[in-house]
Formats: C-alpha cells, sequence, structure tokens
C-alpha cells in the first residue's frame, strides 16, 4: 500500500511551505460559495485556519512561506480583511453572518483565489 503524496507545480518551489499553500486554495474555494456562511461550521475551520492556524491577518509576513508575490499578498490581504469584516466582534456568534456580508468575503475569495491558482495548482497521487 503506498501513501498519498502531493505534487506542487513547479513555480512553488520557493515557497517555505507549499501544502500550506494548497490547504489556502482549498479553504478559499470553499469561501467563495454563497451560502457557505449557513454552515457555521464550516465558517469556524475557515476562520481557524485563517487566524488561529496561520495568522494570515500579517499576510506580508507569508511572503517567500505560502504566498509568491505581493499582488498575492494583497488578494489575500483584501479576502483576510473582508472575512474579518463580516465576522464582526468576537462575542458575534457565527449564525450572524448575513448574505450581505458573505457576498463579500466570496467576491475577495474568488478574487485571491483567481490570483492564486495563476502559479499553478497542487494535486494529490497514490
Amino acid at each position: 500500500m503506498t501513501g498519498v503524496t502531493q505534487k506542487y507545480p513547479p513555480q512553488w518551489s520557493g515557497l517555505q511551505y507549499p501544502w500550506q499553500r494548497a490547504e489556502l486554495l482549498l479553504y478559499l474555494a470553499d469561501a467563495q460559495k454563497p451560502s457557505l456562511y449557513q454552515d457555521t461550521s464550516e465558517v469556524k475551520f475557515l476562520m481557524n485556519f485563517i487566524f488561529d492556524d496561520h495568522d494570515f491577518k500579517s499576510t506580508s509576513q507569508e511572503l517567500g512561506l505560502t504566498l509568491l508575490d505581493q499582488e498575492e499578498v494583497e488578494a489575500v490581504a483584501a479576502f483576510v480583511a473582508a472575512f474579518e469584516s463580516a465576522l464582526g466582534p468576537r462575542k458575534k456568534p457565527l449564525s450572524a453572518i448575513t448574505a450581505e456580508e458573505w457576498a463579500v468575503v466570496a467576491e475577495t475569495a474568488t478574487r485571491a483565489h483567481e490570483c492564486l491558482i495563476q502559479q499553478g495548482v497542487s494535486w494529490f497521487e497514490d
């Protein structure tokens, strides 16, 4: 039995954490869904990935780690800002996110995802 490996595009060779970039791409793809805000468990996973696990709030620090250039930094920063705005104060329940708030998150997620996939995408193989 062989293990699952992940292959990365050659453009990612300079990144310190290409697997985190691959994971970010998956989360951005999910965040594009207009109704994702209604699934609070998925929003919580996204929140944990962005703010707790990797602190994408400081996107400029991700340059060379998971992001390749300034354009990617700015695209992800716009997504993070929109997501943080939709979340509101930490005392606001996730179920209180509105469709209008999430529409901005989904739009910025789409732009960030499109920006990042210009440098290739990774895939899994057995």
